[in-house]
């Protein structure tokens, strides 16, 4: 017999959109034989048909596919037809009997029994009694069980241990009585390797709703359960975890700032010791003096000797000014300050120290409001930063240096915090290398420098935060590396009228002393030093110039008023250091005399020792060494 309950045939002719069949078709798709034979438009044919694919044009699929549709017939049956391509024309096809077949085949027991061998599931039919019946592959693999006729006909419960039986009882009961039962359990293998089981049972019903056998699956859940114990110990130890990770965080904290410690004061000694050997050749030098005076019986001015050297004694205290600015403790001498009449004063100072290859632009807002500060701290702290600004560019660059009037609230600070208020802001930026975060974190701690050896203290951006800080302001720092660093100074406005003050760019310069022979500039912040030096300069025939910063000595060397002959300089001066200083005064004077003073320069970083000319001296140091270098420097000897 057939498969096929009916078979028609049919063709298309797309030229005139017409689908025509035979009376097979017809019957199938309940439609009139003559109007069919004729031809009919294909979606006219289409709309008694349902189908979960898009049908073909002309209903013919593509040779060796089929398109498959269902007919609700008439009488309220479906019907599926098949349609086929078969040379020219198309063959359809009623395929209802061979889809119902396919149909119940899944349901059947051939269906079932593939689906429980191809589980990984432990899946087991028990009888009434509750003894096994049959077990599938994958639950004999799951179990370790090599032969299940040892285990045919036992009763269940039997496998599980004696404290979790009832449990087992219990979930056949529950299917005994219509119900699913459900347990989670801990039981061995056959060869003994304790799983954990998630086990339901359900009934197989009979057609008098009773239970005919009871259907368990069991589940290995035992990577479950495992991942589940060890969360919840974790949990149960997270308290103490916790508090033991937090005592090792605050002894890695408590390591850590020790290393900070031991590094600043690292830092720190170096800056001292430059310090103390300062006040150690005024000591020395005076002690020298006074001895040259016994010899030479000139006992009546050992006096001003002892003084010198009672100073340099006295001012031991001394070594912790710089400290202290950085603290903010430092003792200011503050006064009205037109923060625009002060930048431009400096423009000669700036102009010389900053060299032709950086183009400096300074803009001043108008109407700027008075500050009430220190107008020495506030002109050296501009210096300083036009001075870092230089060094950051040493192929050249742009420097901007503006001032302006600005309210808070404003988010400045290191670190940031708010503040309130009117300040007047000075601004200096330029295009140099700029800096990494961890150097721009550390910008401001005393004796941090990124300069080589004799190039600088490291105390400037300190000294210029503790300066600020202790005037009410803050100061912000904002760097690129590669594109530059601005730095912005937030000082206080000044509410109260204040009484008219001559600007420092209004002040007298220094007197000038008369000169006879050669003339010595000595540059030094330490006063005893200048008057030891000066004192040996002046044995040797020279006339001593003395100051105590590199702005006053780069103002003289620019007046051009005075020759020099002899330039004697310390390295570590605020703003320009000794080497820089040395360079503006050489450019002035090519092949001047230049003895240098350190108490920690390495000789090795002074390339420039090999020029004709130029000598080091370390501090502290005695008064016929000081003496033999300057012979040496003199021309002629």
């Amino acid at each position: 017999m057939s498969q096929f309950l009916a078979v028609g045939l049919f063709e298309y002719d797309p030229s005139r959109a017409e689908w025509r069949a035979d009376a097979a078709c017809a019957a199938m798709l309940e439609r009139d034989a003559e109007a069919l034979a004729r031809g009919l438009p294909p979606a006219e044919v289409l709309s008694g048909l349902q189908s979960r694919s898009t049908p073909p044009e002309g209903l013919l699929p593509a040779p060796g596919q089929v398109w498959e549709a269902w007919h609700q017939g008439a009488d309220g049956q479906l019907r599926c037809l098949q349609f086929q391509r078969r040379e020219a024309g198309g063959v359809l096809l009623d395929v209802t009997a061979q889809r119902r077949h396919e149909a119940e085949l899944w349901q059947g027991e051939a269906f079932k029994r593939s689906v429980m061998v191809c589980s990984v599931d432990c899946i087991k039919l028990i009888d009434l009694e509750g003894r096994l019946e049959y077990m599938n592959p994958g639950g004999l693999m799951v179990m370790e069980i090599d032969d299940f006729i040892p285990f045919q006909g036992r009763l269940w419960a039997e496998l599980w241990p004696e404290g979790q039986r009832h449990e087992v009882l219990a979930a056949i009961e529950a299917a005994r009585h219509g119900g699913i039962g459900r347990f989670t359990g801990l039981a061995p293998t056959a060869k003994g390797t304790r799983r954990w089981w998630d086990v339901v049972v359900t009934p197989i019903l009979g057609d008098d709703g009773n239970p005919l056998k009871f259907l368990s699956i069991s589940r290995d859940v035992s990577e479950t359960v495992r991942a589940r114990e060890a969360l919840d110990e974790l949990n149960r130890n997270l308290e103490e975890r916790i508090e033991v990770r937090s005592q090792e965080l605050v002894a890695l904290e408590e390591e850590l700032r020790q290393a900070q410690k031991m590094e600043a004061i690292g830092q720190l000694t170096g800056g001292i010791a430059h310090d103390f050997n300062n006040l150690l050749t005024g000591i020395v030098g005076s002690l020298d003096l006074m001895r040259r005076r016994v010899q030479q019986g000139r006992i009546q001015e050992l006096e001003r000797y002892l003084d010198t050297a009672t100073r340099s004694a006295e001012n031991a205290a001394a070594l912790t000014q710089r400290l202290l600015a950085f603290a903010r403790r430092q003792v200011l001498e503050p006064r009205p300050v037109d923060a625009g009449q002060l930048v431009q004063g400096m423009h000669e100072l700036l102009r010389h120290s900053l060299g032709k290859k950086i183009r400096k632009d300074v803009q001043l807002d108008a109407d700027l409001w008075l500050l009430h500060c220190d107008p020495h701290q506030l002109e050296n702290a501009i210096l300083n930063l036009a001075i870092n600004a230089r060094d950051a560019m040493p192929e050249g660059g742009n420097l901007s240096i503006r001032v302006e009037n600005v309210s808070g609230p404003l988010s400045i600070g290191l670190p940031i915090e708010t503040v309130a208020g009117d300040f007047v802001r000075i601004q200096v930026c330029d295009t140099g290398t700029g800096m990494d975060a961890d150097t721009l974190k550390r910008a401001c701690e005393p004796f941090f420098t990124t300069k080589p050896s004799g190039r600088g203290t490291g105390l400037g951006l300190s000294m210029i935060y503790g300066f600020v800080r202790q005037s009410g302001g803050q100061v912000e720092i904002h760097s690129v590396v590669g594109e530059g660093t601005c730095i912005s100074l937030y000082l206080p406005r000044l509410l109260a009228q204040p009484e008219v003050q001559p600007t420092p760019s209004e002040a007298e310069g220094p007197v000038l002393p008369e000169v006879s022979g050669d003339c010595a500039l000595i540059v030094e912040e330490e006063r005893e030093v200048r008057v030891i030096i000066g004192e040996v300069l002046a044995e040797l025939g020279y006339t001593p110039l003395a100051v105590a910063d590199s702005a006053t000595a780069v103002a003289l060397i620019a007046s051009g008023t005075l020759r020099i002959d002899l330039l004697v300089t310390s390295l570590g001066l605020s703003g320009l250091d000794g080497r820089q200083l040395a360079e503006q005064a050489r450019a002035t004077s090519p092949g001047l005399p230049v003895l240098y003073l350190s108490g920690q320069a390495d000789p090795a970083s002074l390339p420039e020792l090999a020029e004709e000319g130029v000598e080091l001296i370390g501090k502290p140091f005695g008064l016929e060494e000081l003496a033999r270098s300057v012979r040496r420097l003199r021309p002629g000897s």
